[in-house]
């Protein structure tokens, strides 16, 4: 079956995520306390997330 294709994390890109999401949070919280707006934040950790996620299985693939 192809389910192992379907994109499992490995540990280290869980780590990567972890740290990344460790370094943002208190630049996200910060900007959503000034009330800057929150929907540019949310897009930029969602292209995040999705480059993340390709850079990952691009790493997985070498």
């Amino acid at each position: 079956m192809a389910i192992t294709d379907v994109g499992y994390q490995d540990r280290s890109s869980d780590v990567l995520l972890l740290i990344i999401v460790l370094i943002l949070a208190p630049i996200i919280y910060h900007l959503l306390v000034d009330r800057v707006s929150t929907v540019i934040i949310i897009y930029i950790v969602m292209i995040l997330a999705f480059l993340l996620s390709r850079f990952g299985s691009y790493m997985r693939k070498k």
